[in-house]
């Protein structure tokens, strides 16, 4: 049992949607697999829909029990919404909850707040780390301030992802920055919003492209 922390310093990272194409990938693949949304801004329930009634949020404050926020994707992954997560709020440690589902299954992927104070406590809970950065140095400069953060706290960083690639591979680049390998460079693809319009994961997207084929090879690396 493993829980894997999806994480960045920077919204619109591609962070939600690597841990949902994550998660659908390696559940694909055949392992029991769980995704929880404890992002502060739950962009899951956006990405997928329909919003839940029972969420992340009413188990943090202590008014659901964790198998009454666990809903079943028809795909049949397991999925803990979330509607907007306030962890200064929560009568529940989220630590406690990601503990209590590691039990449940084979691999948990947590779609990890950006907040570092938040942040700071799902990675606690997490086995592994994965870093996602947009390809552009810019961003790919403040992951390094990051990475010696999640280390620092003495966490298992497993690699990175890069996201929205455009013509320039920032590969070697990144892993001479920040020392840790680049796993795989997801590219900017048209196929990202039609997998929004329709509410399905872009893994599961019929005609596999780049983007796809780029996501399985990553889900692979977990199986």
């Amino acid at each position: 049992m493993k829980a894997i922390a999806i994480v960045s310093n920077k919204r619109n990272s591609g962070k939600t949607t690597t841990a949902i194409n994550l998660a659908f990938g390696i559940a694909n693949i055949g392992k029991d697999t769980i995704l929880i949304d404890a992002d502060e801004h739950a962009k899951i329930n956006f990405y997928l829909g329909p919003r839940e009634r029972n969420t992340l949020d009413e188990v943090l404050s202590g008014k659901r029990d964790i198998i009454e926020a666990t809903y079943l994707h028809p795909s049949g992954i397991r999925i803990i919404p979330s509607i907007l997560n306030r962890y200064d709020k929560h009568k529940v440690h989220i630590k406690d909850i990601i503990d209590e589902l590691k039990t449940k299954t084979k691999v948990l992927v947590i779609n990890s707040p950006v907040e570092y104070k938040n942040m700071d406590m799902v990675l606690h809970a997490s086995d592994e780390v994965l870093l996602v950065s947009l390809a552009d140095k810019y961003s790919i400069k403040s992951l390094k301030e990051l990475s010696e953060k999640i280390e620092s706290d003495g966490k298992n960083i497993i690699g990175i992802v890069l996201t929205k690639n455009g013509k320039e591979d920032y590969s070697e680049y990144v892993e001479k920055l920040t020392g840790h390998p680049v796993l795989s460079v997801i590219p900017e693809d048209i196929k990202f919003n039609q997998a929004l319009e329709q509410k399905t994961p872009l893994i599961l997207m019929p005609d596999k492209n780049k983007a796809i084929k780029s996501y399985e090879k990553l889900a692979n690396m977990f199986a």
